[in-house]
């Protein structure tokens, strides 16, 4: 699993700030102000051309496991892990691009996990 630190922005209409990236997971409020994101590495999808709502990534690692690749990867910071496709481009040291669907996010109070 990603754990990624995020914030509330608003209870109002219940956003989240994950990362520098503004997400209204499938919650109406939390009591808590500090939470933890979770997304599934299978979930987090890598490219190596930036096509819409995708966010720019450093590659560590790329790992080739049959029909698809495993990627360790940075992202301002936070150590992630997602997967690519075979002959995408991603390569290790490189840039690529990032994106997860919202509707994956689960949602941890950052004190009690």
């Amino acid at each position: 699993m990603n754990f990624i630190p995020a914030e509330v922005h608003s209870n109002e209409t219940f956003k989240i700030n994950c990362n520098g990236i503004m997400t209204s997971p499938e919650l109406k409020s939390i009591q808590t102000k500090k939470l933890i994101i979770g997304i599934r590495p299978e979930d987090v999808f890598i490219h190596s051309n930036n096509t819409k709502d995708e966010f720019e990534v450093t590659v560590s690692v790329v790992e080739p496991a049959g029909s698809f690749n495993w990627v360790d990867f940075v992202w301002k910071g936070v150590n992630m892990k997602g997967m690519s496709e075979p002959g995408s481009g991603v390569k290790a040291g490189g840039r690529a691009f990032m994106t997860f669907p919202h509707d994956k996010i689960i949602v941890f109070d950052a004190v009690t996990e």
